[in-house]
């Protein structure tokens, strides 16, 4: 097979799996999930087979007492989330009543400003947004967690995804052995090498990422339900978790926080404390948990981030979201790698 076969091939390949990624992407949820968690664990299921374990028993142990532990961490949140999520809600009417008493100031003055004619079509604009209207974002949060759609969905999830991390687990070493055994003699080094790159930038990455928005939404939704912010579990889970998106995460946090604060306490001090809670969680992020999980040098800018989560879940929903910042690191070394390989041609150095 000739060089331009073989580019053909490779490229047919790719084409039909996007194909098919593309087709059966309504499905693909609970396998990727799975994928994830199961890459997640690896490092734990070799420390174990290490000390002694099967990789079967080992797979078992670490499959069943990390989806335990998912499910009882559920189980405990999901209630409480939905009362939560229900009563902040119930509360926007009220809050958007709020709001437009705070402008009504600035109402004034805009309307001493603008012309009677543009100021109505402000109004209009104002009017399409009053509390009255709010009501559907009340049902649609009923519909959220009584559906039967986001039930089905659940159960499928928690069905399919700890089976597809376990089998994923147990045979990981043997797929990659045979992986290996496909790549052609003279490039294996080379492959060897850049997949240890990627694997060293997803890793840090991905499974640091996931532990740094574990432990923040833990400490933001301790910190806030301490000082008795209401729905402060909802907002400190909701900013640790976002906390893989470069700024925004924190941004919603704040913004949130301070909100629900000045329409419950109405003081500054409390305002002022609620703030400093997510100063004290950036600062431990900042100086402590990413330095330490994640590193400094994995390579991803954060505007390739948010570029790629924005593009996933453009193209791929909730999927596309899942798999966006792995893909985008995967591609981040591979155009290091061409880069510095076209360093390297006479292209780059010339002709002398």
């Amino acid at each position: 097979m000739t060089r331009v076969q073989k580019y053909i091939v490779f490229w047919l390949i790719v084409f039909t799996a996007l194909l098919l990624f593309f087709g059966l992407k309504e499905i693909l949820l609970p396998f990727v999930a799975g994928i994830v968690v199961a890459y997640f664990l690896d490092p734990l299921l070799d420390y174990l087979e290490n000390a002694g374990l099967s990789r079967m028993v080992a797979a078992i142990l670490v499959t069943s007492i990390f989806f335990l532990c998912i499910i009882i961490l559920l189980i405990l949140l999901i209630p409480i989330l939905q009362r939560q999520l229900l009563g902040l809600f119930g509360k926007l009417p009220q809050i958007l009543d709020s709001v437009y008493i705070l402008l009504e100031p600035l109402q004034r003055w805009l309307q001493e400003a603008i012309s009677s004619e543009r100021f109505k079509d402000l109004n209009k604009i104002q009017n399409s947004f009053s509390a009255d209207d709010i009501s559907w974002l009340i049902d649609i949060g009923k519909e959220v967690f009584e559906g039967g759609m986001a039930i089905f969905n659940f159960f499928s999830l928690i069905i399919i995804t700890p089976l597809v991390s376990f089998y994923i687990l147990r045979d990981w070493d043997v797929m990659l052995d045979k992986i290996k055994n496909l790549i052609p003699k003279d490039m294996q080094s080379s492959i060897g090498q850049l997949a240890g790159e990627i694997d060293m930038v997803v890793s840090s990455f991905i499974r640091g990422q996931m532990i740094v928005c574990a432990i923040l939404a833990t400490l933001y939704s301790i910190g806030l339900s301490v000082i008795g912010l209401d729905f402060g579990l909802l907002v400190g889970i909701l900013t640790g978790f976002l906390a893989f998106i470069p700024f925004f995460g924190i941004l919603i946090g704040i913004f949130s926080g301070l909100t629900i604060a000045y329409f419950q306490f109405g003081t500054a001090d409390m305002m002022l404390i609620t703030a400093s809670i997510f100063v004290l969680g950036q600062l431990i992020e900042g100086f402590f948990l990413t330095p330490k999980l994640v590193g400094e040098a994995v390579g991803i800018h954060p505007v390739w981030v948010i570029f790629a989560l924005m593009a996933g879940g453009l193209m791929f929903g909730f999927l596309g979201i899942l798999i966006a910042v792995p893909v985008a690191a995967v591609l981040a070394v591979l155009l290091r790698f061409g880069l510095s390989r076209y360093k390297t041609t006479p292209l780059y150095l010339g002709d002398d």
